[in-house]
């Protein structure tokens, strides 16, 4: 059973690092259950292609946003509003 997530609980410290995300097998796991229970369809979309949190090869912000027919920028922007939610649940 996994615990429920407050979104919006107050930040603790500043432990998500997106190479840690790809490298650590475990932490993987721990972050994409936060985000899963933090963020909306399309910031959770863009997240795992990031990351290659879905089982694939980490994306690029522009093959992103090809897919999303938004710009990079905008890609870039959930991206990193999606990552700071998800920074707050590491302690």
């Amino acid at each position: 059973m996994n615990p429920e997530v407050d979104c919006e609980e107050p930040a603790a410290i500043d432990d998500l690092h997106p190479r840690k995300i790809i490298e650590d097998r475990e932490f993987k796991k721990d972050v994409l259950l936060i985000a899963q229970q933090c963020l909306e369809e399309r910031p959770l979309f863009i997240f795992k292609k990031r990351f290659g949190l879905d089982g694939e090869e980490p994306m690029t912000l522009k093959e992103i946003s090809k897919i999303l027919r938004i710009s990079g920028e905008r890609v870039r922007v959930i991206l990193r509003l999606s990552i700071y939610r998800i920074r707050k649940h590491f302690k």
